[in-house]
This record gives structure tokens, sequence and C-alpha cells, in this order.
């Protein structure tokens, strides 16, 4: 398989690393969902992340505070906090201070969906240059 193969980025190891790496997230992956079959109460630590948030705080509040508005999670069935908390896990950020960010956000005169509304024309942007398939 070298149709993505580039000399400039990769090496004809990669691809092997790559299936390595793949198998080993796959067995975690089934290893998980034994545990939740045989076990549906057991609480299940989520595995730490290499995400990390390098914008703003207040940008991703608003996110989330977007996702959690529009009942993205369990049909809205899920407090606030508990996104806010699963997303400093995943993004390994710190938002103790949520609510005073939220009340920031609401109290802005001009463009209070200042982060949304930059993703959507980024997004935008990038589906017009026609380079979104390629590069995903």
């Amino acid at each position: 398989m070298t149709h993505d193969f580039d000399a400039r980025f990769s090496t004809a190891a990669d691809y092997l690393i790559a299936r390595f790496l793949a198998h080993q997230k796959l067995e975690n992956y089934i290893t998980l969902k034994l545990v939740q079959i045989e076990n549906p109460n057991a609480i299940v630590e989520v595995p730490k992340s290499n995400l990390r948030w390098t914008a703003s705080k207040a940008s991703l509040v608003e996110l989330i505070y977007g996702l959690h508005t529009t009942r993205c999670f369990n049909d809205g069935h899920i407090e606030l906090v508990e996104i806010i908390r699963s997303f400093e896990k995943l993004c390994s950020v710190d938002l103790e201070n949520f609510h005073k960010v939220l009340t920031e956000v609401k109290a802005r005169k001009m463009n209070r969906t200042k982060f949304l509304q930059s993703l959507q024309e980024t997004l935008e942007r990038h589906f017009d240059d026609g380079d979104a398939y390629r590069q995903l």
C-alpha cells in the first residue's frame, strides 16, 4: 500500500507501525467493552488523551456551551458540568472557573459567539478551497 507514501514524511516502516498502534487501540477498546459487558455498573477510567486545548478557555467554554444547548450529548439529559469535566480530561485543560468564563461570554457586547463564528468561517473557507478531502 504505497498510495499515500511521501518520501519527505514517511518511511517504509510507517505502515507497519501504524498497524501495530491500531491493533493496540483495538485491543484496548475490546478489553474496555468486555469489562463494561461483564459489569455494567463498573466505573471505567478513560485513558489519558494526547489532545491539549491551545486556544483560549473562553473559546472552549463557548464551544461546550453551544454543544450543550443543542443537546448533542445524551439527548440533552446531561448536566453542563459533566460535559465540562469530560472536556477537561479530553483536552488536558482546567476549566474550574467555567461559570465565570460563561458569564463573560454572555456579557460580550458584540459577537457573543466569536469562536463559533470563526470556526464556521474557517471551515467554509476550507471547503471552498477544495482541500477538505485531501487533508482529512
